[in-house]
């Protein structure tokens, strides 16, 4: 599980020493989606964080009067609702399972744990928002 976790951009560049203490298996949880489910959307009212585990995904923002849009194409590794997590609005976009997927997922609070016990996670998260802004 580790190995995994180093290849997101939350556990970027820590050893393994140090991510073992930080994280232990109740820290996250792992759920199910089949293809065609909504994975995340506005009207979920927990913030977490979610990064694919195996499968693939889409990040899709709803048009009133057309059909969806695609903005992203998620994959192992990849993750979602970070922005959310940091901001009292609501989540703009819905991510849906475009093939069987399994997600990890991380609450708020757990991040912001996270955050504060680790300057190299504090730098990943601020390296990942600077770069969703620049994008």
């Amino acid at each position: 599980m580790y190995n995994y976790f180093k290849k997101t951009f939350l556990f970027k560049d820590l050893d393994d020493k140090k991510l073992a203490t930080l994280v232990s298996e109740n820290d996250f949880s792992i759920e199910k989606f089949k293809k065609g489910d909504t994975i995340y959307s506005h009207s979920d009212r927990e913030r977490k964080i979610g990064f694919v585990f195996s499968g693939k995904a889409s990040v899709l923002r709803k048009k009133n009067d057309s059909d969806d849009v695609i903005l992203n194409i998620l994959e192992k590794y990849d993750s979602f609702g970070v922005l959310a997590a940091f901001s009292a609005d609501e989540f703009p976009t819905a991510v849906c399972a475009m093939k069987d997927c399994e997600i990890l997922f991380f609450t708020k609070d757990k991040i912001f744990d996270f955050i504060s016990s680790c300057p190299e996670i504090s730098f990943n998260v601020i390296n990942f928002l600077v770069n969703r802004i620049a994008f």
